[in-house]
């Protein structure tokens, strides 16, 4: 996972503290492919990750960049007060996330909560 973050997004291997698996999963429209789901945390902020572009051959496959400023503790705490996750995010998160950026999501606001 975190070297597929370093081709994609430019950042290097000194820019990841850490990195957990939350889950696992074979996405049935990408020919059963097996699907890491996990969180990173980076030692850069945002305004870096902005700064940063990706190595030649993945400029095509990421040459765009959304940032969003997510308040994991809220979406949380809504979460475990039964709201959906479609609701509890930005709509154009919701909109426009990949299946593993939400799940992901999903897991880290759970975790916050259950943490709280």
């Amino acid at each position: 996972m975190d070297r597929e973050l370093c081709e994609e997004s430019g950042l290097t291997p000194a820019d990841v503290r850490r990195t957990k698996v939350v889950g696992f999963a074979r996405w049935m429209e990408r020919g059963a492919k097996p699907e890491f789901f996990g969180l990173t945390e980076l030692a850069v902020d945002s305004a870096e990750v902005a700064r940063r572009r990706p190595v030649s051959g993945e400029r095509l496959y990421s040459a765009g960049l959304t940032l969003f400023d997510v308040d994991l503790p809220a979406i949380g705490a809504a979460l475990a007060g039964g709201v959906p996750l479609s609701e509890a995010l930005p709509h154009r998160l919701w909109e426009d996330g990949s299946l593993p950026l939400l799940l992901a999501l999903r897991a880290a606001a759970a975790w916050q909560a259950a943490r709280a």
